[in-house]
């Protein structure tokens, strides 16, 4: 994996992080303003680290690793393997 790739990973998981970091954000003892200000940042820190990720990246990485990134894929199954030629074989009719 090159230098840029790990770089561009590195980002993506801090965005997570920053993403996951909201969790955390209404049992702070702060005022309601600084929780709304502490969100806004933390959301913008987000995308910018993915994005920033995505253009160190460059297209090709992230259509590689776009399947992965879509939730609505994590629970697809993997389809079949193909039967080889010696299944196919032992199908035919004699």
């Amino acid at each position: 994996m090159a230098w840029t790739e790990r770089i561009a990973a590195f980002l993506v998981v801090l965005s997570c992080v920053f993403y996951a970091g909201l969790l955390a954000v209404p049992f702070l003892a702060e005022s309601t303003g600084g929780r709304a200000t502490l969100s806004g940042g933390l959301i913008v820190a987000g995308e910018g680290s993915f994005w920033l990720g995505a253009l160190v990246a460059g297209p090709a990485v992230m259509r590689r690793y776009r399947h992965h990134l879509d939730p609505r894929t994590w629970f697809e199954r993997a389809p079949a393997p193909e039967a080889g030629a010696a299944a196919l074989a032992d199908r035919a009719d004699p």
